[in-house]
């Protein structure tokens, strides 16, 4: 059954037209000062086992970010990366682990889908399944309406799945994206 929908998913993939646009987009660059990240880690209460050589992404300007992307910021709102954010994206950049400990509304969504992104668009073959895993019917639905935007802007195709609802209506919204 998931090969079939894998298969199916794959032969509407618009993903191959742009991947070079992406090559390098995951990176930083420009990079803060020590003094910067220290104020940064004092003002926020940032701790950060294990990353040597991370410093975080303060402005948005940081990063190498599609336009496209950073136009989504601006139509959001968006001024500067939040703490999670400065810091999620230069570890997860580096394919490293990462376990964000932050409040809700502190911009983990996007710290998490953005990376998500790239690591889809950067695959070699047509297959790119990802699976987002969480524990309530709110926070899914909550994670969708923040991540389809930024799906959008690259022809990912995502769906909302919930347990609970019925399954074969789910099974069939997979098969018409």
């Amino acid at each position: 059954m998931i090969n079939e929908i894998s298969t199916e998913l794959n032969k509407q993939n618009p993903l191959n037209d742009e991947k070079e646009e992406l090559k390098d987009n995951f990176e930083q660059r420009t990079v803060p000062s020590l003094a910067d990240v220290q104020s940064f880690c004092g003002e926020f209460h940032v701790k950060v086992d294990n990353a040597v050589g991370i410093r975080p992404w303060l402005q948005f300007s940081d990063t190498n970010f599609p336009e496209k992307i950073l136009k989504q910021f601006e139509e959001n709102e968006f001024d500067i990366p939040t703490p999670i954010q400065s810091i999620a994206w230069p570890i997860l950049s580096q394919n490293r682990d990462l376990v964000g400990i932050a409040n809700s509304g502190s911009g983990k969504t996007l710290a998490f889908i953005l990376p998500l992104i790239f690591h889809i668009r950067k695959q070699l073959n047509d297959n790119s399944i990802a699976i987002i895993l969480t524990s309530t019917r709110e926070s899914v639905q909550y994670i969708y309406t923040i991540a389809q935007p930024y799906f959008n802007l690259f022809g990912i195709k995502s769906i909302c799945i919930i347990n609970g609802d019925e399954h074969e209506k789910q099974i069939n919204e997979i098969r018409d994206e």
